[in-house]
C-alpha cells in the first residue's frame, strides 16, 4: 500500500463552516494478506465513507481551548474533566513484536467498527506525566529519540486505560527518528515526514520535520509531541480495528472523491485524538491555553491547502481549518466520542 505522512502529500481546500472558534490565520503557504502491508500516515491521513452514512457530530460549537484542570469524576458532557487517573499497571517497554491488529470479518462489521467503535464510549483523563521541553530544530537524533521515548510512555499511560476498558490491547509503540530517507516495513519514507506504519506498528519521525512547521511556531512547546500524538492516534485506530475497517470499506468504493473523504475522516480523527492527549497532559507540562492553541495552528499549517498554497486543492488529509477544528474538538474534551469523525457531516471533514 502507498505510504502517507506529514509534509509529504499536500492536497485539498474547501473550508468547514466556521463555528465559534477563532480562525487560524490564512497563509499561502489504503481484505486479505495484502492488508498486512498497510501504513497509515501522519502528516497532516484515511477512509472516505459515503456522506449519506453520516450525521453531524458537531451540534455544539467548538470553542478555543482552555487550560485543563482537575475536576469531577463524571464524564457526562463534551467538556467533562475527570480527575487524574494513573496507569493501573506498570508502563511496558516499547513492543517490537506486537500482537496482530484486529480485522473485521465483513463489510458490515467494518462499518460498525468505524461508526460505533467501543472506544467511542470511553474517556481519557488528566495525567501527571511530564516529558519536558526540547528544541526540535537543534536537537540531535539521540536527543529526539530520548525525548520521544519518554513521550511514548506518556501516550501509553493516557491511552491504555480507555483502550483496555473498551476491550482492546495497546502495546507501547516504538518511535524511530531518522536523518535520511529510509525504507520501513511500509515502504520508502522521505524526509520532512512523520508517519505510523501498520505493518510493524511503529512510528517514524524525520529529524528535519521542523522545517515543515511555520518558523514562528517552531519554538513553541509540545510541537513535535503533538505530531507524534497524531501518529500515535493512527496507532490507536489500528489497535481498535478502525485501520483495517477503513481499508475494507475503501475497497468497495469506486469514486475518488469518496475515497479522499474517507481518508480525511481518518486523518482528522487522529488530529482529534492528539488534541485529547494534549489536554490530558497539559497541566503536567505547563501548557497554557495559548500554547494549546499554538499546537492547533501547527495542525492548521499542515492542511492540504496550506502546504500547497492552493485554497482549491482537495485531497486526503484536509484543509487547515478542518484539521485545526478537529484538534481543538479533542482539546476541549476528554471524551473519545467527540473524535468520531466517521459520523460527522461531510462539510466538517473538508
Amino acid at each position: 500500500m502507498q505510504q502517507q505522512g506529514y509534509g509529504q502529500r499536500p492536497q485539498l481546500q474547501q473550508y468547514w463552516p466556521q463555528a465559534n472558534i477563532a480562525p487560524a490565520p490564512k497563509k499561502k503557504n489504503t481484505l486479505g494478506v495484502v492488508l498486512l502491508a498497510v501504513i497509515v500516515v501522519v502528516l497532516i491521513g484515511a477512509f472516505g465513507i459515503v456522506s449519506s452514512h453520516f450525521v453531524s457530530s458537531a451540534s455544539n460549537p467548538v470553542t478555543p481551548p482552555t487550560t485543563p484542570s482537575a475536576g469531577p469524576t463524571t464524564t457526562s458532557g463534551p467538556n467533562s474533566t475527570p480527575v487524574s487517573r494513573p496507569p493501573s499497571v506498570a508502563v511496558p517497554d516499547p513492543e517490537f513484536d506486537p500482537p496482530d491488529l484486529p480485522v473485521p470479518a465483513s463489510l458490515n462489521e467494518a462499518i460498525q467498527w468505524l461508526q460505533q467503535n467501543a472506544l467511542y464510549s470511553q474517556s481519557a483523563a488528566r495525567n501527571d506525566c511530564a516529558v519536558g521541553t526540547i528544541d526540535i530544530a537543534r536537537a540531535s537524533t539521540a536527543q529526539l529519540e530520548a525525548h520521544f521515548y519518554d513521550l511514548s510512555s506518556c501516550l501509553w499511560q493516557v491511552w491504555n486505560p480507555p483502550l483496555t476498558e473498551a476491550g482492546f490491547q495497546l502495546p507501547r509503540m516504538p518511535i524511530t527518528v531518522y536523518d535520511k530517507p529510509i525504507t520501513s516495513a511500509c515502504g520508502e519514507a522521505p524526509m520532512q515526514n512523520a508517519f505510523y506504519c501498520g505493518a510493524d506498528q511503529r512510528i517514524f519521525y524525520a529529524k528535519d520535520f521542523y522545517t515543515v512547521v511555520p518558523r514562528e511556531l517552531i519554538g513553541k512547546p509540545f510541537v513535535a509531541d503533538s505530531i507524534i500524538a497524531h501518529e500515535f492516534g493512527h496507532g490507536i485506530q489500528a489497535r481498535t480495528g478502525v485501520l483495517y475497517a477503513r481499508i475494507i470499506y475503501k475497497n468497495q468504493l469506486d469514486d475518488e472523491s469518496e475515497e479522499l473523504e474517507l481518508s480525511r475522516r481518518h486523518e482528522m480523527q487522529a488530529d482529534c485524538l492528539a488534541g485529547v492527549f494534549s489536554r490530558s497532559v497539559a497541566a503536567a507540562n505547563s501548557l497554557s491555553a495559548d500554547e494549546l492553541y499554538a499546537l492547533a495552528e501547527v495542525i492548521y499549517s499542515v492542511g492540504d491547502d496550506q502546504l500547497t498554497g492552493d485554497e482549491t486543492y482537495v485531497s486526503d488529509h484536509g484543509t487547515g481549518n478542518a484539521r485545526n477544528r478537529w484538534f481543538i474538538e479533542g482539546v476541549n474534551s476528554y471524551d473519545v466520542g467527540v473524535c468520531n469523525t466517521y459520523i460527522a457531516d461531510s462539510s466538517l471533514v473538508r
